[in-house]
């Protein structure tokens, strides 16, 4: 999982891996992130714990926002009140 600093110009830089999906990580927001697919493909996701079991959630596709708004939503915006909390597993 490498870590970089999410900016505008560093997201448009990332280029696939082939037969590989490729998570990146903001060194400043923890769990925050993009994945890359073999094809190209960009989405931006973020990384949570449910019932103890670590979990993503795709927030969207890339360039649909940009990343400091996406981080903007991630601590708290109106983005993150939407989603409610899942039914706990046991």
């Amino acid at each position: 999982m490498p870590r970089i600093r999410m900016t505008d110009r560093s997201v448009k830089a990332l280029r696939p891996r082939a037969g590989d999906q490729v998570d990146y990580f903001d060194d400043r927001l923890p769990r925050f992130g993009m994945r890359v697919s073999e094809k190209g493909h960009k989405s931006w996701i973020v990384l949570y714990r449910c019932a103890g079991r670590l979990r993503r959630l795709t927030l969207g596709p890339y360039p649909a926002a940009r990343p400091r708004e996406r981080a903007r939503a991630r601590q708290g915006g109106p983005a993150r009140r939407r989603l409610r909390p899942g039914p706990r597993h046991r």
